[in-house]
C-alpha cells in the first residue's frame, strides 16, 4: 500500500472514530472498540447538549449568567474528545473477549475522570447544587461502571463525591433563584440541609457504582459461561460427527468382514482336510474361488475406509449448506453395498423444500438407517419414500421412481425407510435408539447407529421415530425441517 493510500485509510478510520461510529469490519478493532467509539459519540452529544443549555439559559430565559467560562469548559470537552478519537485510532484494541485491553483502560478512565471534573466546573459556574443538572454525575458513574474495571469506577465515584462537596462549599450562584442554597463559604456553617444533600449524594453514588459493577461482572461471567458452552458444544458436535462416521463404518464393514470370516473358515477347513489326507473334491478350484471372493471383500473394505477417510474431514468441520432432497438421497445411497435392493420413491411436489443441513454427516446417519433396514430384510427389498420435496422427475438417480401425488409439505421433508423384515416386539421397539443396544448377532452391530442418527437428526430440528410389529416389518420415519427458497 502506498503512503497516500495508507494515509487515506487512516483518515477514514479516524473520521469514523471521531464521529463516534463503531469500527464495524475493521480487522484491528478489538471487542471493546465499539464501546470506545460510542463513548466518543456520547461526549459529542454531551458537548452539544451543554451548548444548547447555555444558549437557552443565557438568551432564552434571560438569566444573567457568565457564559464565557462555561463555553471554555465545553471547548475543553470537545478538544479532549478529538484527542481521544485520535488516540483510539492510533492504538487499536487487541484485548481478549470479556475484558478491555489494558492499553485502552487508562485512556477511557482518564476521559471519564475528566468528564466528572468538567461537569463539576460547569456546575461551579452555574449555581452548584442548586443546578438540577448535577444529576448527570450519576450518568457518568453508570457509564464508568459499565465500561471500566471496578477500581476505575470507584475512582470516578470518589472524584464525583469530591466535586459535589466542592460545589457545596463554593459556587457561582444563579441570579433570580429564590431560596437557593448559598455556598458554605458564605454561611460559615454546615446546615442540616447541606449535610443531608452530601450524605444522600454519597449514598446514591456508591449504590449506583456498586450495583452497576456487580451487574456488569455477572453479565461478563454469564458471557464467559456461554462461550465455554458454545466451545463444548462445538467439540461435542465434532465427536458426534466422528461417532456417526465410526458407526457407519461398523455397519458397512460388518457384511464384508462377516463374509471374509465365513469363507476363510471354509478355506482353512479344506486345507486341514488335505493335510490329513482327506482332500475335498475340486479343492483347488474352490480355494481359488474363495480367495478371489476374499480379495474382493478386502477391496470393498478398503473402498469403504477410503470413503470414510475422505468424509471424516468434511463431516468434522462441515458447515450447514443448502441441499435439495435429491442431493441428500443421492449422497445417502453413495457407497451403499445394498443399493441394489433399495427402491426409492420420490413423491414430487410442485415446490420442493430446500434443506439447510451438513450433507455428509446427515447422509452418513441416513445411510446407517438404510443399512439397518437392508440387514433386517435379509436380501428383501427396502423402500425409501421421500415426501414433501424430492425434486422433479428429471435427473433422478438410477432406480428412483417418481409418483405425482401432490404432496407439498411446506414444513419440511419426510423420509420413510421401510423393510419387510421380521419386525420388532413392543419391548424391543421401546429400546431402539439406546446406546449399545442392538438386535444383531454378536460382532455384527455396535448399538450406536440409531443413537447417533437420532442425535444428528434432532440437532437439526428434526425427528426420528419407528413403527414396527412382529411379522410386519419396520418403518423408520424421519422428519427434517425445510428452508424454502426466498
Amino acid at each position: 500500500m502506498t503512503g497516500g493510500r495508507l494515509a487515506g485509510a487512516l483518515d477514514r478510520r479516524w473520521l469514523r472514530t471521531l464521529t463516534g461510529r463503531p469500527r464495524a469490519g475493521d480487522a484491528n478493532a478489538g471487542p471493546h472498540a465499539d464501546a470506545a467509539a460510542w463513548l466518543v459519540q456520547l461526549r459529542w452529544v454531551a458537548a452539544a447538549g451543554q451548548l444548547v443549555t447555555i444558549a437557552t439559559v443565557c438568551w432564552g430565559l434571560g438569566l444573567s449568567l457568565d457564559a464565557v467560562p462555561l463555553l471554555w469548559v465545553v471547548a475543553l470537552t470537545a478538544g479532549t474528545n478529538v484527542a481521544l478519537a485520535a488516540w483510539l485510532t492510533a492504538h487499536p484494541e487487541h484485548g481478549p473477549p470479556g475484558e478491555p485491553d489494558r492499553s485502552l483502560v487508562p485512556a477511557l478512565g482518564a476521559a471519564m475522570l475528566l468528564d466528572v471534573a468538567l461537569l463539576t466546573a460547569l456546575l461551579f459556574f452555574s449555581g452548584g447544587p442548586n443546578n438540577p443538572f448535577y444529576g448527570f454525575y450519576f450518568v457518568n458513574l453508570a457509564l464508568a461502571a459499565a465500561l471500566l474495571p471496578t477500581r476505575w469506577a470507584w475512582a470516578c465515584d470518589a472524584v464525583a463525591v469530591l466535586g459535589f462537596g466542592f460545589i457545596l462549599t463554593d459556587h457561582h450562584p444563579l441570579p433570580g433563584i429564590p431560596h437557593a442554597q448559598p455556598p458554605l463559604l458564605e454561611v460559615g456553617r454546615i446546615s442540616l440541609l447541606t449535610a443531608g444533600r452530601f450524605v444522600a449524594f454519597l449514598t446514591c453514588s456508591g449504590t449506583v457504582v456498586y450495583f452497576a459493577t456487580l451487574l456488569r461482572d455477572r453479565v461478563r461471567q454469564r458471557d464467559a459461561r456461554v462461550r465455554a458452552v458454545e466451545a463444548e458444544l462445538a467439540r461435542a458436535q465434532k465427536l458426534e460427527a466422528l461417532g456417526t462416521l465410526a458407526a457407519g463404518a461398523a455397519h458397512e464393514l460388518s457384511t464384508p468382514l462377516g463374509t471374509i470370516a465365513v469363507v476363510s473358515k471354509e478355506v482353512s477347513r479344506r486345507i486341514e482336510r488335505a493335510a490329513n489326507g482327506k482332500p475335498t473334491p475340486d479343492a483347488d478350484e474352490k480355494n481359488l474361488r474363495d480367495v478371489r471372493l476374499i480379495r474382493g471383500e478386502v477391496n470393498a473394505c478398503r473402498s469403504i475406509l477410503d470413503r470414510m477417510s475422505a468424509d471424516a474431514g468434511e463431516a468434522v468441520g462441515e458447515a450447514p449448506a443448502e441441499v435439495t432432497p435429491l442431493e441428500l438421497i443421492e449422497e445417502t445411497l453413495t457407497g451403499l453395498r445394498e443399493r441394489g435392493v433399495v427402491r426409492v420413491v420420490a413423491e414430487d411436489p410442485a415446490a420442493p423444500p430446500t434443506l439447510h443441513v451438513p450433507l455428509v454427516r446427515l447422509a452418513q446417519a441416513l445411510r446407517g438407517l438404510v443399512h439397518n433396514a437392508a440387514c433386517a430384510a435379509d436380501g428383501g427389498p427396502v423402500t425409501v419414500r421421500v415426501s414433501g420435496g424430492a425434486g422433479g422427475c428429471d435427473g433422478l438417480p438410477q432406480g428412483v421412481e417418481s409418483s405425482r401425488i401432490g404432496v407439498n409439505d411446506a414444513d419440511g421433508l419426510r423420509i420413510a425407510i421401510r423393510d419387510d423384515g421380521p419386525g420388532m416386539s413392543p419391548a424391543v421397539l421401546a429400546r431402539v435408539g439406546e446406546p449399545f443396544f442392538t438386535t444383531k448377532e454378536p460382532g455384527r452391530g455396535t448399538g450406536l447407529g440409531v443413537f447417533l442418527a437420532r442425535a444428528v437428526i434432532e440437532r437439526l430440528g428434526g425427528s426420528l421415530t419407528f413403527d414396527s410389529a412382529p411379522g410386519r416389518g419396520t418403518t423408520a420415519h424421519i422428519f427434517l425441517p425445510a428452508r424454502r427458497p426466498a
